[in-house]
């Protein structure tokens, strides 16, 4: 349950019709707007994960899927679905805020979570409610940054700067209280190195500037030092895929009362 909560926390695909590219100049000012307008998201339907493929294991991590509403000085209101993915299976049960009580759905059926659960679920909520998305300042995270546009959302895709961002979710995941160490120094050498392509792709309104679509896709190398594959443990040799999406973002969203 806790990691399922942390990463509803945390938490709060292609457009078509592209024609002609944009400048380097042009792609930095959409980045960059679209950055500053994170904050603004308060609703909508959220579609978060990770996914890790091991060269030689079956895949794991995790997805989210479901309406959210952030409200000012109220627990969010969501009704999400977690799925959880090990060893060549998915397991989903669903989790629910309406910002006074909280509980979790297995198989359509209600299950009533312990006090202790239901107030760290409450207060996951609330923690979501305060920090909304401006907590993914992507960003600082670029290395390249190149346009495309569309009718109704732009796409930027380039190049990621693999420790930087490595540290921004590392920042992130420390204001939810877990304890993840910065990469500095000789080990960022070691992290770039050890990675074989780091990419992103990030969807925006042409109009508003609001997120639809973020992909942060690296490949790490087999052969590592062995520092680095003490420090990296099941990354090594693996695919690691991180998307965060708002569909319909602002618009009024249902969640059941229970």
């Amino acid at each position: 349950m806790r990691v399922a909560l942390l990463v509803v926390a945390a938490a709060v695909a292609l457009s078509g019709c592209m024609h002609g590219g944009g400048r380097d100049e042009d792609a930095q000012r959409a980045l960059a707007q679209t950055t500053e307008r994170l904050g603004a998201i308060r609703s909508g339907t959220l579609e978060f994960g990770v996914l890790v493929e091991p060269r030689d294991e079956e895949p794991f991590g995790f997805e989210l899927e479901g309406p959210f509403e952030l409200r000012e000085g109220a627990p969010a209101r969501l009704h999400v679905e977690y799925t959880r993915i090990a060893n060549g299976r998915r397991a989903t049960v669903t989790l629910v805020s309406t910002g006074e009580d909280a509980w979790a759905e297995v198989d359509g059926e209600r299950v009533d979570l312990d006090p202790e659960q239901r107030q760290e679920l409450l207060g996951t909520a609330e923690e979501l409610s305060a920090g909304g998305l401006e907590q993914f300042q992507v960003g600082d995270w670029i290395a390249s940054a190149e346009l495309e546009r569309g009718d109704s959302t732009d796409v930027v895709r380039g190049d990621l700067d693999v420790v930087a961002a490595v540290n921004g979710l590392a920042r992130l995941a420390g204001g939810l209280g877990r304890d993840v160490p910065q990469v500095e120094g000789e080990s960022a050498q070691r992290l770039r190195e050890a990675t074989e392509s780091a990419t992103y792709e990030l969807e925006t309104g042409t109009d508003d500037r609001l997120l639809r679509r973020l992909l942060l896709r690296a490949v790490f190398a087999a052969e590592v030092p062995e520092e680095l594959r003490d420090a990296l443990g099941d990354v090594v040799g693996a695919t690691i895929t991180f998307h965060l999406g708002v569909s319909r973002p602002n618009e009024p969203v249902t969640i059941e009362s229970g």
